[in-house]
């Protein structure tokens, strides 16, 4: 009996590690020509939705319904564009709740952080940034940008320093918290902190 119970436990064994499976290799599932077509639909597209950005440049929060409705959207425009896709490749379930199929290949192959910017002119300004470069820069332009008190001396300061990007953020987050008092009005946003964030991200990183 104890040499049946060994057989057994070792089958056991077996079946655990095959149901542990790698990471798909999807340039080779899709083939490589699929897989180069949607890497840049996906690049291209990345900001029409929410799924695929998830808001990870603006602080904003997704919730379920959202992100449900979104990659509904997302994989409908993808089975459209690449019919040659196999239907489980854009389940919207898989997408959503167990980020598998599409959603695995965005996130692994894909997506950098300038993706995640909705300024066309941001987005150039990080473009050659690592993921988390960029997404550090994009949540400080975004940061001054909406803060409710005049970010602009703060900006001022900043002209020129050798910062890196996470520290950056951490700066103008401790400015912009200093005294909050609400939805920032239009005067101080439209007037005077947009222009600020533009100006410290091209003068001191838009090369």
């Amino acid at each position: 009996m104890s040499g049946s119970g060994s057989s057994g436990d070792e089958s056991l064994l077996d079946i655990e590690t095959d149901s542990d499976e790698d990471d798909v290799d999807w340039k080779a599932q899709l083939g490589e020509d699929t897989f180069r077509r949607l890497s840049v639909w996906l690049a291209e597209n990345c900001i029409k939705h929410v799924a695929l950005h998830q808001n990870r440049a603006t602080h904003c929060l997704t919730n379920t319904g959202m992100l449900l409705r979104s990659w509904e959207q997302v994989c409908a425009e993808v089975r459209v564009a690449f019919s040659e896709l196999p239907a489980s490749f854009t389940d919207v379930e898989d997408c959503a709740e167990y980020e598998e199929g599409l959603a695995d290949m965005f996130e692994r192959y894909v997506f950098q952080g300038w993706m995640a910017i909705g300024r066309d002119d941001v987005r150039e300004w990080v473009r050659k940034r690592s993921t988390d470069d960029a997404l550090a820069l994009a949540r400080a332009h975004h940061t001054v940008a909406m803060a409710d008190v005049d970010m602009t001396s703060c900006v001022v300061r900043l002209f020129g320093r050798a910062v890196t990007p996470q520290r950056l953020l951490e700066i103008v987050t401790r400015a912009a918290s200093m005294r909050r008092g609400g939805r920032p009005s239009d005067i101080t946003t439209m007037g005077f902190n947009m222009a600020a964030a533009d100006d410290l991200l091209r003068h001191n990183f838009g090369n």
